[in-house]
């Protein structure tokens, strides 16, 4: 029984952590061209010169981001846990497609560790640094923060992309090589 429940708790952590690196993707996908249809001008931006547009959807979307970098911590964190418990209960390593699962699972670790340590602080303190900037109407830092934010913001999606495919194919492979129990024999009279 405790079996099945580190099992199932790790296809459901893998689950949610592809659902919230997904939607992270459509939202930003919905919010940028939303605000440019708009082109509002912000008040609380009112001597920044550049785009209003990008700065309102960067808000939004940047909250949206740091919210599921804490989602996709937990999960990972809960789906490596479960793992380790059903491999310590007893799940072998005796096929390809398993090995392949577990592999799998250390590169969606590994490439979520990269985004959230290496790339996220210094693009996060780059974010604030921006809005800082456009608040007080300094456009030039404003703007150098804003593409300093850029110049990383393809190889966050890289990493964000590639997250979400590598916990894909481990929930699959997890599903796919799910330990099936057999059912005890009923004891003959």
């Amino acid at each position: 029984m405790v079996f099945r429940a580190s099992q199932t708790i790790h296809l459901l952590a893998l689950a949610l952590w592809i659902g919230a690196a997904a939607m992270s993707g459509v939202v930003a996908a919905i919010v940028f061209p939303t605000m440019r249809t708009l082109d509002p001008t912000l008040g609380a931006y009112p001597n920044y010169s550049g785009d209003h547009a990008v700065l309102a959807a960067g808000n939004i979307a940047g909250r949206v981001f740091l919210f599921v970098d804490m989602v996709q911590f937990i999960c990972a964190a809960v789906a490596l846990a479960s793992f380790i418990a059903m491999l310590m209960l007893g799940y072998s390593l005796n096929t390809l497609a398993r090995v392949a699962r577990s592999v799998i699972l250390c590169v969606a670790l590994g490439i979520l560790s990269y985004h959230l340590f290496v790339l996220m602080p210094g693009m996060h303190d780059d974010l604030k640094a921006y809005w800082a900037a456009a608040a007080i109407g300094d456009n030039v830092t404003a703007d150098a923060h804003k593409d300093a934010f850029l110049a990383l913001h393809s190889t966050a999606s890289r990493s964000i992309g590639g997250t979400t495919i590598a916990a894909l194919v481990a929930f699959i492979l997890g599903v796919w090589t799910c330990e099936q129990r057999s059912k005890p024999e009923l004891e003959k009279p």
